[in-house]
C-alpha cells in the first residue's frame, strides 16, 4: 500500500520491459496504439536531439501483448527536405485504419514558433501499421495551424476527437469521414487567458459524458482544464488542476482516471496522478520508475487495456550541462490493481 498525500491508494507496477533501446541516438516523444488485429504499435521520434535534426519516426511491435519487441522500421521521414520528425500520434478510425499524426519541424530554420514547428501531417494505414498513407495537412486551412497533439486521438460515436496546440492556443479537431479530412470545432484554451501559451493538452470522454481537456504551462509548472458538456463545442471556465504534469497523458484504469507525465519541477522523472471524481480533484505524484537514477524524460503514451494500463515513456539521462537530454530508450510497464 501506498499513502498518498490525500489518503490511502494503492497500485502495481508490472516488470518494466525495453521497447527500443539505442545508445547513439535520441528516441523520443512515444505514442502507442492496438492495432485492429491485436498487435500493439509504439511509434517515436528516432533523431540526434530533440529539436529534431536528422529525425524520423520509428515504430516497434509487440505480438504478445508488450513482453517482446520488434522493429517494423521507419514509418515517417522527410530529411530530404530537412524537415524533422517528432512526437507522434495514434489514433483508430471507425472502419479500421490506423492515424499516424507527426509533429514537424525546420531545426535549421528561424520560424516564428521558438521550437520552428510546421504545420503537422498525417497518415493513414489500413493494414494494421505495416504500411501508411500520406494524406496531408492535418489542418489544411491554416498554413502554420496544427503544431502537433501530444494525447492519443479518441473515436465516439462515429466521431473522432483530436486535440492539438498552434498560435492560437488549443485546438480541437473532429472528423467525421474517418479521417479523410478534419475540422476545427472549438478554441479549448487561448493564450490570452494565461501569462504564457499553454502547451501539451489531452482529452478523455467521462462516464457521464463530458469531456475532460487538461493543458500544461511550462514556466508556470502548472495544469489547468476545462470541461464541455456538448462534445467540445463549448467549454467551461478554466480551473487549476492542482496537479504539476508536463506532457499529461490521460487513460481510465476501471473507474479510476489516471493522468501520466513528467512530474514538475523534478527534473526529467515519470510519473502519474490518480483521481476518483473523474479528474475533479487529483492524488499524487507517484513514480513511474522508482528505481531509475535520475532522469526519465517523462513524455508518454498510453494503452488503456480496461483493468490496467500500458504505460510507455522515454528515459534520458541529462548530460552534465544539460544542454540536450541523451541518448535514451523507450520503456513500457504497466499498471494495474489501481484502488482509491
Amino acid at each position: 500500500m501506498i499513502l498518498g498525500r490525500e489518503g490511502l491508494v494503492s497500485f502495481s507496477l508490472g516488470p518494466r520491459v525495453i521497447i527500443d533501446n539505442k545508445p547513439e541516438r535520441f528516441l523520443h516523444g512515444p505514442a502507442a496504439v492496438v492495432a485492429p488485429n491485436g498487435d500493439w504499435l509504439v511509434a517515436y521520434q528516432n533523431g540526434l536531439d530533440d529539436p529534431g535534426r536528422d529525425s524520423f519516426i520509428s515504430q516497434m511491435r509487440s505480438r504478445d501483448q508488450g513482453r517482446t519487441w520488434a522493429q517494423d522500421g521507419i514509418v515517417y521521414d522527410e530529411r530530404d527536405k530537412r524537415v524533422g520528425s517528432r512526437n507522434p500520434t495514434f489514433g483508430l478510425t471507425g472502419n479500421g485504419k490506423i492515424i499516424l499524426v507527426v509533429q514537424r519541424a525546420s531545426p535549421d530554420e528561424k520560424l516564428p514558433h521558438p521550437e520552428s514547428l510546421l504545420n503537422s501531417t498525417y497518415c493513414l494505414s489500413s493494414d494494421n501499421g505495416k504500411s501508411y498513407g500520406f494524406m496531408g495537412y492535418a489542418d489544411v486551412s491554416r498554413p502554420r495551424g496544427h503544431f502537433g497533439s501530444s494525447s492519443h486521438i479518441l473515436l465516439r460515436d462515429g466521431l473522432l476527437y483530436m486535440v492539438a496546440y498552434s498560435l492560437d492556443g488549443i485546438v480541437l479537431y473532429v472528423s467525421d469521414d474517418n479521417a479523410e479530412s478534419w475540422r476545427r470545432r472549438s478554441l479549448v484554451f487561448q493564450p490570452s487567458e494565461f501569462h504564457e501559451n499553454p502547451y501539451y493538452p489531452t482529452i478523455v470522454f467521462r462516464p457521464d459524458g463530458s469531456l475532460l481537456c487538461q493543458c500544461h504551462l511550462d514556466r508556470a509548472m502548472e495544469n489547468y482544464q476545462k470541461v464541455s458538456k456538448d462534445n467540445g463545442s463549448t467549454w467551461t471556465e478554466w480551473k487549476p488542476a492542482n496537479i504539476r504534469l508536463r506532457h499529461p497523458v490521460f487513460a481510465y484504469v476501471e473507474d479510476v482516471l489516471i493522468a501520466v507525465g513528467r512530474l514538475m519541477p523534478v527534473r526529467l522523472r515519470t510519473g502519474f496522478y490518480m483521481s476518483a471524481d473523474h479528474g475533479d480533484t487529483w492524488t499524487g505524484p507517484f513514480d513511474l520508475a522508482p528505481d531509475l537514477p535520475s532522469g526519465g524524460g517523462g513524455y508518454t503514451a498510453v494503452l488503456p487495456l480496461g483493468d490496467r494500463v500500458f504505460v510507455v515513456f522515454s528515459y534520458c539521462i541529462p548530460p552534465a550541462r544539460d544542454a540536450y537530454l541523451q541518448a535514451n530508450s523507450i520503456l513500457g510497464v504497466t499498471l494495474s490493481n489501481v484502488s482509491m
